[in-house]
């Protein structure tokens, strides 16, 4: 595992903050009393510097030159914009920042889970394990072209016992 040290952060920093502010996508962070900007920019830098074992902790103690633990985690849990606006905009720049003649991957990744409360949770087939499980499947949608790659989209799978149970 790489050891998380300045150099390593330097190496591996993108700007984050400059595609953000380039592809417009501050507004998508800010309401008409709050503006998050920073605080999804020190998110972001910390789900790509960290080499392993991303947690907030780690995001404010390594990546954020704004935020902390508790602010990421109130961006996260309680943010008031809506995704889809945010994914429409990305999938509509995919092909601009990556270039075109690219291709999408479609794939899943699911997540064992012990109880059943957590939303989407069911015995079903859970990849990582190899065999069916109580988890949690998320389904994915990325462009790749080369070395650049992009998520556009995502959804969670909700098995048939959730959508009669649930409506």
């Amino acid at each position: 595992m790489k050891q998380i040290t300045d150099d390593f952060i330097k190496s591996n920093n993108i700007s984050v903050e400059k595609y953000i502010l380039e592809k417009q996508l501050e507004s998508y962070f800010q309401t008409k009393t709050r503006c998050v900007v920073s605080t999804c920019i020190d998110y972001l830098n910390g789900l790509i510097i960290l080499p392993y074992r991303k947690n907030m902790r780690k995001m404010a103690i390594y990546c954020c030159k704004c935020s902390n633990n508790q602010s990421i985690s109130h961006f996260i849990s309680t943010s008031p914009w809506h995704p889809t606006d945010l994914l429409k905009s990305v999938r509509t720049n995919a092909i601009k920042t990556i270039g075109k003649n690219g291709v999408l991957i479609l794939d899943e990744s699911s997540i064992k889970k012990s109880g059943n409360c957590s939303v989407g949770v069911s015995h079903q087939y859970c990849g990582n394990l190899g065999k069916k499980d109580n988890c949690q499947v998320g389904v994915f949608l990325a462009y790749f072209k080369e070395q650049k790659r992009m998520l556009i989209d995502e959804r969670l799978y909700l098995p048939q016992k959730w959508i009669d149970d649930k409506s």
